[in-house]
């Protein structure tokens, strides 16, 4: 059990490699998508963009503006 006060959920592409035999998988962690940002009961939808595995990966709302995060700590699922 985990007490956050943000929750940071990002989609992606997730594709099986080819003739693993455990079962492996590919994540996709560099370039753009969709997501979801929930805190203090609310959910809002929110854009993601990482330019590089280097690069730090930046939070948008809707309108395309830095995605301002509540206070506190938070969990990120990709």
């Amino acid at each position: 059990q985990i007490a956050v006060e943000n929750v940071i959920i990002l989609q992606t592409s997730v594709k099986a490699i080819p003739g693993d035999d455990a079962s492996r998988v590919t994540v996709a962690t560099t370039g753009s998508g969709k997501g979801y940002y929930c805190s203090r009961g609310t959910v809002c939808e929110i854009r993601w963009e990482k330019k590089s595995d280097s690069s730090f990966v930046k939070l948008m709302d809707a309108q395309g503006k830095e995605l301002a995060i509540n206070p506190g700590r938070s969990f990120v699922s990709i």
